[in-house]
């Protein structure tokens, strides 16, 4: 396969789909749009007039729908087939990892990316923070086993899931800002006080579950978070060292299908 040339990576997600371009081993641009058919094709039409990629890599849990949808976009314009990234039994890079779950399709593909590209870039005990709609944990010991995981609802899933069986609340008559958790530790109106209740529960589980990492694959594991929600997940854990990595997904999904070819 010619070495010269971009590829293309897009992550699609159930509330965005992230992208971003490699050119030489490096990412060359990155993005991020809404997760719908409109702003997928409208991504598409803009790269258009850009020279055809060398490659397309994906990595798909927005629905069969939109991997379709990309798929279709992109052999119409460059004639290229999306080559998708799914979850696998093991994975042999840097490290060899071994997957943890009795039916390996059932963990989400990004999930299982963003273990590849944290164990790349990191040794020892891994435990990795995925946060977007829900809030993923997965867990990976310094040997390369796959520990399992957690998922979490998200602060708005919790405040839609009390809003939706309670009669009597209006949330569109009060904007609320989620990503940071309201003032004080108790509140002095109802929707205030559903918000507050949900911070304080994904705060609590959040540090739990660490805690809980750490007394199971060491005291040297390293956390890493990554995902639209991932400042508010920093904001919940201010006295835990989190590392920071916007494109841990696709940087896996990157390691899986082009490093595996190049290095072939």
């Amino acid at each position: 396969m010619n070495g010269d040339g971009v590829i293309v990576g897009v992550d699609i997600g159930n509330s965005r789909i992230k992208w971003a371009c490699w050119q030489g081993g490096q990412v060359s641009e990155q993005g991020a749009i809404a997760a719908s058919e409109g702003a997928l094709d409208a991504w598409l039409e803009a790269r258009r007039a850009l020279p055809p990629p060398r490659q397309v890599v994906a990595v798909c849990v927005g629905g069969k729908k939109l991997a379709r949808r990309l798929d279709e976009g992109v052999q119409g314009i460059w004639s290229l087939p999306v080559d998708f990234f799914h979850t696998g039994e093991a994975y042999r890079g840097r490290r060899c990892l071994r997957h943890g779950y009795a039916r390996v399709g059932h963990h989400g593909a990004d999930r299982w990316a963003g273990l590849i590209a944290a164990a790349e870039e990191f040794d020892g005990p891994l435990c990795v923070l995925g946060a977007g709609t829900a809030l993923t944990v997965d867990l990976l010991d310094a040997e390369g086993r796959h520990r399992g995981g957690s998922i979490l609802p998200s602060v708005e899933s919790m405040v839609d899931a009390v809003v939706r069986r309670a009669s009597g609340i209006d949330w569109r008559q009060k904007g609320e800002d989620f990503d940071r958790p309201p003032r004080g530790r108790f509140a002095t109106d109802t929707q205030t006080a559903i918000t507050a209740g949900a911070w304080h529960l994904l705060r609590a589980g959040l540090e739990d579950i660490c805690r809980e990492a750490a007394g199971m694959l060491g005291r040297d594991t390293r956390f890493v978070v990554t995902g639209g929600q991932a400042g508010r997940v920093q904001t919940m854990l201010p006295d835990r060292a989190l590392a920071h990595r916007p494109l841990l997904v696709l940087q896996g999904v990157y390691h899986a299908l082009v490093d595996e070819q190049v290095n072939a």
